[in-house]
């Protein structure tokens, strides 16, 4: 076999190393290295680096699962408005569009009963539409209400979620890594 000469990546020191190495312990400062290989060059890295870059590579990979996995999520909570437009619900806008809706539907069902003679004339139907009115308002008020406070508290979750893995890796990255 042949012995090649590779320089610690860490001290500097001069390591003699076979072909088929893969690890190596500098007998200088004691740092184990990995022993890579390019075309031309072969050269060590030390591992404790790597760990590093593989914990940050895998933390942003969680991250960013996580986040795909909200972006899916979010679709659930979302209603679709008056020309087709999907968007989340807020709970001011829930009440807002139901007060509006039971408004409409008490003034139709006052004008209307007005105008059919009250609810025993002959167009008793008119002033009942108003009626629905009020009640698919406060039906959909509260239905959009729900699917916000539902959405809310599935975005705080996300959020504590995506705040705990960044807390671990954080944690990770201050551990002391093993040098033996």
């Amino acid at each position: 076999m042949n012995v090649e000469e590779v320089i610690c990546n860490n001290c500097g020191a001069s390591l003699d190393v076979t072909e088929d190495t893969n690890y190596v312990s500098c007998r200088h400062c004691g740092s184990r290295l990995v022993v890579r290989q390019t075309e031309n060059v072969r050269f060590t890295e030390v591992l404790s680096e790597l760990k590093e870059q593989v914990d940050k590579l895998t933390q942003q990979n969680e991250v960013e699962a996580l986040d795909r996995q909200w972006e899916s999520e979010k679709e659930s909570y979302m209603v679709t408005g008056k020309h087709g437009h999907r968007s989340l619900p807020t709970r001011t806008g829930s009440v807002i569009g139901g007060v509006v809706i039971a408004a409409f539907g008490i003034f139709w069902t006052i004008v209307s009963s007005g105008i059919a003679g009250g609810f025993g004339g002959p167009f008793t139907l008119f002033p009942l539409f108003g009626v629905i009115f009020v009640i698919g308002g406060i039906a959909m008020s509260v239905h959009s209400y729900s699917k916000a406070v539902a959405y809310e508290n599935a975005q705080r979750r996300h959020q504590r979620r995506r705040r705990e893995l960044r807390r671990r890796s954080i944690s990770k990255s201050s551990l002391p890594v093993d040098s033996k």
